[in-house]
């Protein structure tokens, strides 16, 4: 993490004399259920891999390069790095890892009393990416296995990011996120959102199903969410989520 973090540091000044891009986005989320949120600042550096993009639909290029992530909701805080490599700008590779500190006393579904909702946490990652398009419709997938690991051996730890229960000390979690959509104009889009999430060694899952419309302007972006959450004891419950994002204008990233 620490190396991903001094390469970023370095290419940021580099960037003025070569074809590096900085790229900076801004992201607010807002849940009803599981209640929650969180505000994520991310700083990432790219550069051309082989090709070039000639045109708006041109995908006969790729880039590669490195990010980090800084996320918190006040109680929760994670610092993540991550490389990636994009051999076409609608299939990337990415690994990571983060750190974090988690300061919860209460969580929707889950008992903090024998559970783990506070202490350190520590994740390393792999996934990938993919976006397909055909017309006004589109798909994204984002994939993404973790070691998960907690400061603490004796007790069930609680993941806030799949609101499963993991193993004592270690356990292994799978997440996919996936938007099947339509573009409706320049700003607007609609579709489904559709989220898995999964943990290995002590077996259980959840996932959400939500209808979605995204207005966008300028560098700004707003996603308004209405669903329901499976919880990992098979009951649905009604959410509401909304995503606010603020991101810098890219030559190389499609999404």
């Amino acid at each position: 993490m620490l190396k991903i973090l001094l390469l970023l540091s370095l290419l940021t000044p580099l960037a003025v004399f070569s074809k590096i891009e900085i790229n900076q986005k801004v992201e607010v989320l807002a849940r009803s259920f599981p209640v929650g949120g969180f505000s994520k600042f991310t700083l990432e550096a790219i550069n051309p891999l082989w090709g070039k993009r000639d045109h708006p639909k041109d995908i006969t290029y790729g880039f590669f390069g490195a990010k980090a992530e800084y996320r918190t909701s006040a109680v929760v805080n994670y610092l993540s790095t991550q490389a990636f490599i994009y051999p076409l700008p609608i299939l990337g590779i990415f690994i990571g890892g983060e750190k974090g500190i988690k300061q919860i006393d209460k969580i929707d579904t889950f008992d903090c009393d024998i559970n783990l909702c506070r202490g350190k946490m520590e994740r390393q990652f792999t996934g990938f990416r993919i976006a397909l398009g055909y017309k006004d419709l589109f798909f994204m997938s984002e994939n993404k296995w973790s070691n998960i690991k907690s400061d603490k051996s004796d007790k069930y730890f609680v993941d806030e990011m799949t609101t499963l229960l993991g193993s004592p000390n270690k356990d292994s979690s799978f997440i996919s996120l996936n938007i099947l959509g339509i573009k409706l104009n320049d700003q607007k889009k609609s579709g489904l959102i559709f989220l898995h999430n999964k943990m290995k060694k002590n077996t259980s899952s959840t996932s959400m199903l939500n209808a979605f419309y995204e207005q966008s302007w300028g560098q700004h972006s707003l996603i308004s969410s209405l669903g329901a959450f499976k919880t990992r004891q098979d009951s649905n419950v009604a959410t509401l989520l909304f995503l606010y994002s603020f991101k810098t204008p890219s030559s190389l990233r499609l999404f």
